[in-house]
């Protein structure tokens, strides 16, 4: 099958027929060659513009996420200190999803510091059952804390702590 292929590929770029499925095909290897190198060029420009234009726009979530840990510089549900050399992407969390609400998206009030995935998805779980409720929150600049008060309730807090209270 690769073989088959390859030879396709090579007549294609030397302009010749050759026969795929009974059909026969002539196409002119110079055309084939602008055309890739269109597709190339024009997805390598799209990349730039959305970047260019995300740094317009306040630069990226890396920078942000350095500046939410150096003001915080402990996790929001727990309290357990972070330091730059043990802090990973994912206990960075979105409160508010990113895809859904791309205005959120480096609002440092949407960012909460978690200490596992397990509280990145518990996170994500929580807010997926009432996003307008959370938005009004972000807004305010009360949901890290009422997302805290959520994770140490006092009936939750001790099931949580004996693995009995399951994360889904």
């Amino acid at each position: 099958m690769q073989e088959t292929s390859k030879k396709a590929w090579n007549s294609l770029r030397k302009g010749y027929n050759f026969a795929v499925n009974t059909k026969s095909i002539s196409i002119n290897s110079l055309l084939l060659e602008s055309c890739f190198a269109f597709m190339k060029k024009s997805r390598i420009k799209q990349i730039w513009r959305k970047r260019r234009t995300r740094i317009a726009n306040g630069g990226s979530e890396s920078s942000l996420f350095l500046q939410i840990l150096e003001k915080r510089g402990k996790t929001d549900l727990t309290g357990r200190p972070i330091t730059m050399e043990e802090a990973r992407s994912y206990q960075f969390a979105h409160i508010l999803p990113k895809g859904m609400f791309p205005e959120y998206r480096l609002n440092p009030e949407n960012i909460i510091l978690v200490d596992s995935i397990e509280q990145h998805e518990r996170v994500d779980k929580t807010v997926s059952r009432n996003k307008d409720y959370f938005r009004s929150c972000v807004d305010k600049g009360t949901a890290r804390k009422i997302l805290a008060q959520i994770w140490n309730h006092p009936i939750l807090y001790p099931l949580r702590e004996k693995w009995c209270l399951p994360l889904s």
